[in-house]
């Protein structure tokens, strides 16, 4: 990484007290396991013939999924997903499961990775590298030919997967209908039925209300010296391959609730997201038909009841209704914002954005703690690996697990968002460095409204600034409030000047720096 870059990145690690080097202690723990990975164990089941492939980033180096798609039947499909032994590793009472477990999660910089696991292990004999034997904990699923799940058995397996693929290059090699250099490969029939799987998995999902937001992934990216903004929407193979992850997940929950009798030795960890309160979803019905009346729109045009129509349906109409691009994109973040975040619990419930009951996380054992605990329990129900702690230590254990799993996924949002205002900042100081009449209009389009400000989010890239009420009345030449129904900046005549979900241009005009503030100019 540049020198410039490498400097904020740890900056932004030392502000936040994230340490990246592993005690000697756990260091010498993981040279022992280094030089006895278990790939020799006569339990594990022995796959290697077949050909499994990862297929992540270009960039990613800790591969803890691999596939392989196979025709079962005459019309159905086996499904089998592999996730990286983590769990022989890092085990309860050694050093590496306390320093595990005080992390808590992977950690995602640009440039940079701060690793739950020592490199050692997620970069090296954990990861289901190509070429090589290694561990895993193989989920096998049988689909029908409309994608219904049939039957899942888990295994413990050694495996060898034939080739790092990453989500572009198969993407590719898709678009171009398997000429290229993926193309008669022994794994190139499992990449097609992966698009057939995909697709079955997604029209099942929409069967049951899942709400698909067409939202495109906002990165921060080292380019030379400087951090740089981008955007990029997610393709289609990397959709595909989240809706195997999503399925092993699911049946991994479905196991470890079984009939949903205890058994005292199992101690399960759930992925649970609450549904949408009923006073937000009142406030966005109400929202939804205020914006239809100011954008002049009949009501049942925009408008919904939750009575009549579910959430995912009408996000679908108004899609294909031909509104306008910044209309839809700020109703869509309306329905986003409806909904709470998700949680670890010991409690099994719904995930109500993935329309599943129960759900857990198996799908990153090298990333997160949950999944080495998770893979720990199901290994111990399923009678592959000895019961090695009392229920009553289990259960403390699993406290300070879910515990983990929760702040590490507010630490990786903490992070994310001081990264962000890094590239925020070296993109609007460009700008300002220019002199006025050549600073660039930035459209965008506006997502939400305050008393005080409106939520901006731009259309290249697409980065969410604000842009406070005495810069919108100095650009409106009057005073401006937000209408009753909060979708407009009104005058006091109730005159709309700015609606939410339409478009304005702005220019950057100074940089307030004891209020931490960026000054933007609307345009005519």
């Amino acid at each position: 990484m540049p020198r410039d870059a490498a400097a904020k990145i740890r900056e932004i690690l030392v502000d936040h007290q994230v340490v990246s080097a592993f005690p000697p202690h756990v260091m010498a723990e993981v040279e022992a396991l280094t030089e006895d990975p278990g790939i020799d164990d006569p339990t594990l089941e022995d796959l290697t013939d077949l050909p499994f492939v990862t297929i992540d980033y270009e960039t990613s180096k800790d591969l803890d999924q691999a596939l392989l798609i196979q025709r079962h039947g005459d019309d159905g499909y086996c499904v089998r997903y592999a996730l990286a032994d983590a769990a022989h590793f890092v085990r309860p009472g050694t050093a590496l499961f306390s320093e595990a477990l005080a992390r808590g999660v992977s950690l995602y910089l640009p440039g940079c990775t701060v690793p739950m696991l020592p490199p050692e292990l997620s970069e090296g004999i954990v990861s289901l590298n190509e070429g090589v034997d290694r561990r895993a904990l193989v989920f096998t699923t049988h689909l029908d030919a409309r994608g219904h799940i049939l039957e899942t058995l888990i295994t413990r397996a050694r495996i060898r997967s034939q080739a790092k693929l990453s989500y572009d290059g198969v993407q590719e090699a898709q678009d171009a209908g398997w000429t290229g250099p993926l193309a008669g490969q022994p794994f190139t029939q499992s990449l097609q039925l992966l698009q057939e799987v995909g697709e079955l998995r997604m029209a099942e999902a929409r069967q049951r209300d899942v709400i698909s937001f067409n939202r495109e992934e906002l990165d921060v990216e080292v380019v030379g010296a400087k951090l740089l903004l981008t955007s990029r929407p997610r393709n289609m193979v990397s959709r595909y391959n989240e809706q195997l992850s999503l399925l092993c997940n699911a049946e991994g929950g479905r196991l470890m609730l079984g009939d949903g009798m205890p058994e005292p030795h199992v101690q399960p960890v759930y992925r649970v997201h609450e549904p949408p309160e009923p006073d937000g979803l009142e406030r966005l019905e109400k929202i939804l038909l205020a914006l239809a009346r100011a954008h002049r729109l009949p009501d049942e045009k925009l408008g919904w009841s939750r009575g009549q129509e579910s959430l995912g349906d009408f996000l679908d109409r108004i899609r294909a209704a031909g509104l306008p691009r910044a209309l839809v994109r700020a109703v869509e973040r309306q329905t986003l914002i409806a909904n709470s975040p998700s949680r670890f619990t010991a409690r099994p419930g719904v995930h109500y954005a993935l329309g599943v009951r129960p759900y857990a996380r198996f799908s990153a054992p090298m990333r997160e703690m949950v999944g080495v605990f998770t893979h720990k329990e199901a290994l111990e129900k399923l009678g592959l690996a000895p019961v090695i702690l009392t229920t009553e230590e289990d259960e403390q254990l699993r406290e300070l697990v879910i515990q983990a799993g929760n702040q590490g996924k507010d630490r990786q949002r903490t992070l994310d968002r001081a990264v962000r205002r890094l590239a925020i900042h070296e993109l609007l100081s460009r700008d300002l460095g220019m002199p006025e009449p050549e600073r660039p209009a930035r459209a965008g389009t506006v997502m939400g409204l305050r008393p005080s400000r409106a939520y901006l989010q731009l259309e290249d890239p697409p980065v969410e600034l604000k842009v406070y009420r005495e810069d919108l009345e100095r650009w409106a030449g009057a005073s401006l409030e937000l209408s009753e129904d909060g979708v407009a900046l009104i005058t006091t005549d109730g005159e709309p000047q700015l609606l939410m979900g339409g478009k304005l241009n702005v220019r950057l005009m100074s940089h307030d720096r004891k209020r931490r503030r960026w000054r933007l100019q609307p345009l005519p």
